[in-house]
C-alpha cells in the first residue's frame, strides 16, 4: 500500500532561509464503533508509542472508554483516554481492517498513527526523497470488533 506524502505550509526558522512548505506522511484512515465510522486524517509518527485520535471522536464513535493513562510527550506528562475499536486502511486495490486499542487526546487536531493500535501491524517505508510511504501489512490484525465497515 503506498500513500504520497502531503506538503504543508509551516513557519519558517528566523534567520534560517528556505522553504516554508513540509512534506509529511499523512494518511487517512477509517475509524468505527458501534455507533458511526469516520475518515480521520493523522500524520504517521514512529515516535508516538500510541496511536492517538482527537477526543472529539470518542462519544461520536459509540465506543466506552477501558481507562485513562499517562503519557510523556516532549517532556510533559498527558493523560489520554483508550478505548477499542476498529480501524480501516483502504487503498484503490485493498484494504484492511483491526482492532485496536488507541488513546484519545484533547488537544489533537489530527490523529497520531503511532505504533501500538497502527504501525505495529505493518513494515513502513518512508521515502522521504520520493515523498512517499509504503506499508506492508505483517499480517498480525486482531479481529474487528464491529464486523468491519
Amino acid at each position: 500500500m503506498r500513500f504520497p506524502y502531503i506538503e504543508r505550509e509551516v513557519d519558517p526558522l528566523p534567520g534560517f532561509p528556505g522553504s516554508d512548505k513540509e512534506w509529511e506522511p499523512q494518511i487517512t484512515v477509517r475509524v468505527g464503533g458501534p455507533a458511526s465510522v469516520y475518515i480521520v486524517p493523522g500524520l504517521v509518527d514512529t515516535g508516538a508509542s500510541l496511536t492517538i485520535i482527537p477526543m472529539r471522536y470518542l462519544e461520536r464513535l459509540g465506543v466506552k472508554p477501558v481507562g485513562t493513562i499517562k503519557l510523556m510527550s516532549s517532556g510533559f506528562a498527558i493523560n489520554v483516554r483508550v478505548a477499542r475499536f476498529d480501524l480501516e486502511l483502504r487503498t484503490a486495490r485493498t484494504s484492511h481492517t483491526w482492532s485496536a486499542l488507541v488513546g484519545f487526546g484533547a488537544r489533537r487536531e489530527r490523529a497520531l498513527w503511532g505504533q501500538m493500535g497502527f504501525l505495529e501491524h505493518f513494515l513502513a517505508t518512508f521515502n522521504t526523497q520520493r515523498h512517499l510511504l509504503t506499508l506492508r501489512p505483517n499480517w498480525t490484525f486482531p479481529a474487528p470488533l464491529y464486523g468491519g465497515q
